[in-house]
């Protein structure tokens, strides 16, 4: 193996262990509970851009 192959193969290595570590992220990170914060769900709903999902509804 020449020395650009083996780079190439560690190179190779490494994002594969990101993607991993990216993956395993989401999955920890997905399907997480609602948020239990009253005072946000109130300023969400204030506001909240109704407009744009009027537009979506109306395509």
């Amino acid at each position: 193996m020449t020395a650009l192959e083996i780079a190439l193969n560690i190179a190779g290595a490494g994002i594969t262990i990101a993607g991993f570590v990216y993956v395993r992220h989401l999955l920890e990170t997905a399907g997480r509970g609602r948020i239990k914060d009253p005072d946000l769900v109130s300023e969400f709903r204030e506001t909240a851009p109704y407009h744009l999902l009027n537009e979506l509804v109306s395509c």
